[in-house]
């Protein structure tokens, strides 16, 4: 194999060297030496990963082809070849292997990977393609004149990725709305359904490190893409070459509108003010504003931007309501690079160490409640002091069920008093993430009936499928563990601003009772009983990172067919294989009792999710049942983790022996 590789290096490479014209044919002659050598060693190293099974021949093929055409064939960029060059001269070979042993997997609403260069990295050339396949699939669909939107958030190079997409679809004759300032996903996608364009391109990689980047498609609907939209824009994008993609003409930019806020449109480098539709779209779904500006001088609210696109808008409308909004103003500027935030992986609203600067702030301006966004405004943290002083993050869980539980409750309120108009409960619905907890299920259901909670796979894009399906007309809101939801009148794209403006309406409102949003929880677990929930991922890294998630999938699969199934220490009753969506299992121990393991749609790891449920009959059993059985939960999700790091270590061990 080693002699095959080397040759196809020889033949594409050798391109490359017979284009650098400007060197002495000494010189020319010696680089072309230096290249075979560093290329030689790469063959050297793949073939070694093959041997000792880590990598796939056809991987190791693929490897040398993409490299050589990326470096040899017209089209590509030439900053992206320097890079390429640099890597091989310094014999980086399994960041070049990871850059070029695949092309980077389309996700549920886009691609996401590092900054780097390659088929499986996102660089301007990854971005190129991706956007001429749209076009593509725009223009084939005869919605030139409709228009699209690009849009970005505030990674490194995604206001450039944007500029080039946004020319790409005006080259293509397509009428593009191009933002020219960053903002938040949610305020792409409700302009999307104000403007009726028929598709959104939105840069970002969400709450991933600051490495990564990506891009986001969504449709008219102000939605991810449905998976018919995804397969043709896959599809296209096996057709596209760099030769096909269009180049802009000074006559084709008047196909580009400029979309900004009020400020932009003043200062006349903007068209249309995005941000007043957005806010009035979001003010309108408060269900009792008198209430809230009642009690809202009374509250303060830390706010946490995480360097992201929210640190206008959220304050904003919050201060709008009357709140009282201090920032944590260190993180209130653009920075792509989020250098407060680089040891501490990734700038997810979810994790409590992220709010560290926030927490200090709230205690030093006697603040009570902290919210935060991340850098795409798409997920809402949300952390509240409790009355002895200590601090509590709610999982997504325990806030959408407490938001879930207020809007049920407030709506028949105003129902009753003449405020709202009345609905027919019997056709409301909501939906939610099969993962996320079925205490939304048992509220939904009390207010519904029995077909009030719809459940779908993981990913937002699965909910607004939902939606579509079921019709937009009686859904209440959907709700996924992850931190995304939204609410029916609005877009189907989950809106972190959103959810910070209708948080901190439920803390009005618990203010209003003088009750703690903890209190008003507990009162819903008394009559609903208390659920224990726990998302524990699995990660893996390196070369094999694909395969030693695949191993632990297939050890799960083993374990759901034996006919009696220990699992992390305990018996299951009954397994669902690839019932909700493929690729995933979930063991039962009791009805409302189970684990879930499922692969990542856009990562190499794997979550375990858990819920354990306990009926209580009082305040005293509830709370030590709040301790108990979340530590029992947390405690057998961490046992089965153990148990599939030993699977996979006892299957290293093998496959060295064998070697």
């Amino acid at each position: 194999m080693r002699h095959n590789l080397h040759r196809l290096e020889i033949m594409y490479l050798q391109k490359e060297i017979d284009m650098i014209t400007d060197l002495s044919s000494n010189l020319i002659e010696r680089l072309s030496s230096a290249i075979g050598n560093k290329v030689d060693c790469l063959a050297q190293f793949l073939c070694l990963q093959v041997a000792e099974g880590r990598l796939q021949t056809g991987q190791a093929e693929y490897t040398l082809r993409s490299l050589a055409a990326w470096l040899s064939e017209e089209g590509y960029n030439h900053e992206e070849r320097m890079k390429i060059l640099s890597m091989l001269f310094r014999e980086e070979v399994e960041l070049l292997t990871d850059c070029f042993c695949a092309e980077v997997v389309f996700g549920t609403a886009g691609i996401r990977q590092q900054l780097r260069p390659g088929p499986n990295g996102i660089n301007i050339d990854m971005i190129r393609y991706y956007a001429q396949a749209a076009a593509d699939v725009v223009n084939a669909a005869g919605q030139a004149d409709v228009g699209v939107v690009v849009g970005y958030d505030v990674r490194n190079d995604s206001d450039r990725f944007a500029e080039m997409e946004a020319n790409i679809f005006a080259a293509n004759n397509i009428k593009v709305y191009k933002f020219i300032v960053d903002r938040p996903i949610p305020v792409i996608a409700h302009f999307v359904r104000q403007r009726g364009a028929y598709l959104y391109v939105y840069n970002t990689a969400s709450h991933n490190p600051s490495e990564y980047n990506g891009i986001k498609f969504g449709n008219n609907y102000g939605a991810q893409l449905l998976q018919a939209q995804r397969d043709a824009i896959v599809a296209q994008r096996r057709r596209v070459s760099l030769e096909s993609v269009k180049e802009i003409s000074i006559a084709q930019t008047k196909n580009i509108k400029y979309v900004g806020g009020a400020a932009d449109v003043q200062a006349g480098i903007a068209n249309i003010d995005a941000d007043s539709l957005y806010m009035q779209q979001v003010e309108s779904l408060v269900l009792d504003p008198d209430m809230v500006r009642r009690h809202s001088p009374n509250i303060k609210i830390v706010y946490e931007p995480l360097y992201g696109t929210g640190r206008e808008l959220v304050p904003q409308i919050l201060r709008q309501y009357g709140f009282q909004v201090e920032i944590v103003e260190r993180h209130a500027k653009a920075d792509g690079n989020f250098p407060d935030l680089k040891k501490l992986d990734r700038p997810d609203p979810a994790e409590d160490v992220i709010l560290k600067w926030a927490t200090k702030l709230a205690e030093g301006c006697r603040s009570d409640v902290i919210i935060a966004t991340d850098p795409d405004a798409d997920r809402m943290g949300f952390k509240f002091r409790l009355r002895d002083g200590s601090w509590k993050l709610f999982q997504a869980n325990e806030a959408w069920s407490l938001l879930l539980w207020y809007r049920l409750k407030k709506r028949k309120e105003l129902e009753e008093s003449g405020k709202l108009k009345p609905v027919d409960w019997t056709k409301r619905y909501i939906v939610k993430s099969w993962v996320t907890i079925d205490l939304l299920r048992s509220i939904a259901n009390e207010h519904f009936g029995i077909n009030g909670t719809e459940e779908t796979p993981v990913g937002f894009k699965d909910i607004a499928e939902r939606v579509l399906e079921r019709g937009e007309e009686n859904w209440e809101g959907g709700f996924e563990e992850s931190n995304g939801m939204s609410v029916g009148g609005h877009t189907l794209e989950k809106d972190g601003t959103l959810a910070a403006l209708l948080m901190a309406e439920v803390y009005a409102y618990a203010k209003s009772q003088n009750r703690s949003l903890e209190e008003l929880l507990d009162d819903i677990y008394l009559n609903h009983g208390y659920y224990a929930t726990v998302n524990i991922p699995l990660e893996f890294s390196g070369l094999q990172a694909v395969t030693e998630r695949d191993r632990v999938m297939k050890w799960a699969r083993k374990l759901a067919g034996e006919e009696s199934i220990q699992i992390g220490g305990r018996k299951a009753i009954k397994p669902e294989i690839d019932k909700v969506e493929p690729n995933s299992i979930r063991f039962f121990f009791d009805d409302e009792d189970y684990l879930t393991i499922r692969p990542s749609g856009t990562e190499p790891k794997i979550r375990f999710y858990g819920q354990f449920k306990q009926e209580v009959r009082d305040e005293a059993e509830l709370q030590e049942v709040k301790r108990s059985l979340s530590r029992e939960l947390k405690q057998f999700i961490e046992d089965v983790i153990k148990e599939a790091q030993e699977f996979l270590k006892q299957r290293s061990n093998q496959s060295g022996s064998a070697a």
